[in-house]
């Protein structure tokens, strides 16, 4: 019965080999056998005895044949390091009439160059290089990368058509309106948020599944580089460096940070190439190449910023799957942490980029983590919410309760009278509940509002303007919304400014313009608009 493997070959076959080539036998290398080294002159072994039949079963090219001609000079080809693993990995590629043609090549050209006579130990040192076939193979390593940049390119896609209707949108409008202000400057107008929230909603989505798809991609390729790294501790720098392009690709997938402009997606074109540069510094340090190791990561702490908003990711990663599927169970710990983390999510800022992990998202993971509580337990947790803090962090709570359709009756009517009793026992006269970080803009009374009257948000306004005029220009401030100032020819988003697109229900005009007549008595208030009224509280 044929065996499954071969005997290796001899010292004698080795030196009869070197003895009879010069360079790579590879057509388009130029690659000599042995490097030499300019100043020592001492000779560093660049190449490999490979078979042109495998020495053993399941190898590349492998067929029953006796063991000597397996071993037979004639079976056995010179190669640089890089050829000898490629002709391995890419058998289909490299047939052994092909590899005979080069072998029979390679030794004409001899009789024209010179050989590289071996002395014993030269002759060891080649058959250990030569025997050492690696367990691990990069053929598996390069399809595992390919699908993770085949999977972000195409999830991106999806992401960027959300996007570029958005762009549309906003074209629309803005070729809706021609207008300018007092100083004769073109005024930018957006879209009305209930056209804008349905895109946002669609560009969130297309990110959670890029992230979700790419996830096992990733972990699949992770795999196979610890494989690499147990097979070859040599490799371990390339290998470090490729993990952390495909970590970085996955993380940079998950989120969106050109604004309105699909093409405006630098850092994932970024990302995506790096992945590309890495994977074939290891492929050419794997088959020999001489190339520079990659740069390890600073080895500076990271800012507590940014720890902050790891950990952040971190938790939101942890309680999607309850958001994703109804029959998961509740997990107190988790729904605990993640209502928590709403109070650190107020701290960012509420652009396209940050949508997927601001305070409106994790609250409804948070709500989603207990979706499957028994009854007295959701109604204890909206007593929690409601002491949360800053007070748009509690806000966030509650509505994300109210909002979900599968939540019971009970509970809806229970966070909205929560709700109700908020605005009425917070202390409106106190200034620091007018900041961004507590308030939240004006999306915590746009809530309010909705769930009772404009007027009954306005009240509480009125009487603490009435008592301290000079909260008046934190008021007008803090009610605003926030707007992207956008370049008009390029469409790049340039900055952040507070705007009034139209006067809030809720918003008592008339106690503001009161307000601040008592503070500033030189203006003539009554007739600015509200904008105008914005532009002096911001002075």
């Amino acid at each position: 019965m044929p065996s499954d493997e071969y005997p290796p070959v001899t010292a004698s076959t080795i030196r009869s080999l070197y003895g009879a080539a010069y360079r790579c036998a590879h057509p388009d290398c130029r690659r000599p056998l042995y490097n030499v080294d300019g100043e020592s002159g001492d000779r560093v072994l660049n190449s490999r005895v490979a078979h042109i039949h495998a020495r053993r079963r399941g190898g590349a090219r492998w067929i029953d044949m006796p063991a000597e001609e397996n071993r037979n000079f004639d079976n056995l080809l010179l190669l640089c390091t890089q050829h000898s693993y490629e002709i391995d990995d890419f058998p289909d590629r490299f047939p052994a009439e092909m590899l005979r043609e080069w072998k029979a090549a390679q030794i004409r050209e001899y009789d024209q160059v010179h050989s590289w006579p071996l002395t014993d130990s030269e002759a060891e040192e080649v058959l250990t290089v030569s025997e050492d076939e690696p367990v691990w193979s990069t053929l598996e390593l390069v399809r595992q990368v390919e699908a993770v940049r085949l999977t972000a390119q195409r999830t991106r896609t999806a992401t960027r058509a959300a996007v570029t209707s958005w762009q549309e949108l906003r074209k629309r409008t803005q070729a809706g309106f021609l207008g300018w202000d007092d100083d004769g400057n073109d005024v930018v107008v957006e879209p009305a948020p209930v056209e804008v929230e349905p895109i946002k909603r669609r560009i969130v989505a297309t990110l959670a599944a890029a992230d979700e798809e790419l996830t096992p991609k990733v972990e699949a390729a992770r795999v196979e580089l610890a494989a690499a790294r147990a097979a070859h501790p040599q490799l371990q720098a390339w290998v470090d460096d490729l993990g952390r392009h495909l970590v970085g690709l996955q993380q940079v997938a998950a989120v969106w940070q050109g604004g309105s402009d699909p093409d405006d997606d630098d850092a994932f074109n970024q990302a995506l190439a790096g992945v590309g540069t890495s994977i074939g510094g290891l492929l050419n340090r794997a088959r020999g190449e001489a190339v520079t190791a990659p740069e390890p990561p600073p080895e500076e702490p990271r800012a507590a910023e940014a720890d902050a908003y790891a950990e952040h990711l971190q938790l939101l990663q942890e309680g999607r799957p309850h958001h994703r599927v109804d029959n998961r169970p509740y997990d107190p710990d988790l729904r605990y942490r993640l209502a928590a983390a709403t109070a650190y999510a107020m701290t960012l800022p509420r652009t396209i980029s940050s949508i997927a992990v601001d305070v409106d998202a994790t609250a409804e993971l948070a709500v989603a983590v207990s979706r499957n509580a028994d009854l007295s337990e959701q109604l204890r947790l909206l007593d929690e919410d409601a002491r949360r803090e800053p007070l748009a962090a509690a806000v966030a709570l509650l509505f994300a309760t109210a909002r979900r359709s599968d939540t019971p009756t009970e509970v809806i009517e229970a966070a909205r009278r929560r709700a109700l009793e908020l605005l009425g026992s917070t202390d409106w006269e106190d200034s620091r509940n007018w900041t961004d970080e507590l308030l939240g803009g004006p999306r915590t009374f746009n809530e309010l509002a909705a769930l009772t009257s404009g007027d009954t948000v306005a009240a509480p306004i009125s009487d603490a303007l009435a008592a301290r005029p000079e909260l008046v220009r934190l008021i007008l401030v803090a009610c605003a919304q926030w707007s992207e100032q956008v370049d008009r020819q390029t469409w790049q988003t340039t900055g952040f400014t507070r705007r009034y697109r139209e006067e809030p229900t809720w918003l008592p005009v008339s106690a503001i313009r009161a307000a601040a007549t008592q503070v500033d008595p030189d203006t003539a208030f009554a007739d600015l608009p509200l904008q105008h009224l914005l532009d002096w509280a911001c002075c």
